[in-house]
């Protein structure tokens, strides 16, 4: 078992001039592997069947083919004078976006069935419940290829604005409010993975796959609830004394 990735980066940064920093940057990637599971063991049994990896050969579990990064810091520019300097003066603003492909995901089967029809058997054989290769594996759609579906991408935008004011000569107050997820956009987070179900006809003796209903393949069924994204938008401020 092995693992591919390739990628391309590339970025645009402008130091700051002018009262005003900026830095993009945006990243194309491909990874490839055989369903490396993040764990520090090997997990054998999770395949679709034990005898052919090649049927693994697929989209890493972390494939995201694009991610877009913008950040700016913009100052202000103006001086006063005297009790006004002290209001209008030594703003900061600093917005940060981010957006990118949604994670990958396969088509999987409902597991629900007990027992399935064996080729020109007329009685139904007990399995295992978890998968349908009989060592607890994966059950997902075997003529699909592994994470061949994606997540709706997800973006998030936060904002820091400070306030800097000079009390004396060696100390300044400065605060500060940010907003973590300030669009309070909803990032896809989890979706319905099972496609599809399996029916036993009693009278031909076949397993028949048919369209999985309790929950419609690939519709949201949570938002804002991973590492990859802020939740709902979240608000804090905060007074800072320097010296």
């Amino acid at each position: 078992m092995n693992s591919d990735y390739a990628a391309l980066v590339s970025s645009f940064k402008h130091k700051l001039s002018h009262h005003v920093s900026f830095d993009a940057s945006y990243t194309w990637s491909h990874a490839l592997d055989f369903g490396q599971n993040n764990t520090t063991g090997a997990s054998a049994n999770a395949l679709l069947d034990t005898t052919d990896l090649t049927l693994e050969r697929g989209n890493s579990n972390q494939n995201v083919p694009n991610r877009l990064v913008l950040y700016m810091l913009a100052q202000s520019p103006w001086h006063y004078k005297g009790a006004l300097g002290s209001l209008l003066n030594d703003f900061s603003l600093a917005p940060s976006f981010q957006t990118q492909n949604g994670l990958p995901y396969s088509a999987g089967i409902s597991t629900s069935n007990s027992s399935l029809y064996q080729p020109g058997a007329t009685t139904r054989t007990t399995l295992v419940t978890s998968s349908f290769n009989g060592s607890s594996g994966t059950a997902r759609v075997p003529i699909l290829n592994r994470n061949s579906f994606t997540y709706p991408k997800t973006w998030n935008l936060d904002l820091r604005a400070s306030k800097h004011i000079v009390v004396r000569e060696r100390y300044s107050l400065e605060f500060l409010a940010e907003a973590f997820n300030l669009a309070n956009h909803q990032n896809v987070t989890g979706v319905g993975t099972t496609a599809y179900s399996i029916t036993e006809g009693t009278t031909n003796h076949l397993n028949t796959l048919v369209p999985y209903t309790s929950t419609a393949f690939g519709s949201t069924t949570s938002t804002n609830n991973s590492n990859f994204a802020y939740n709902v938008r979240q608000i804090q401020m905060a007074l800072r004394l320097q010296f």
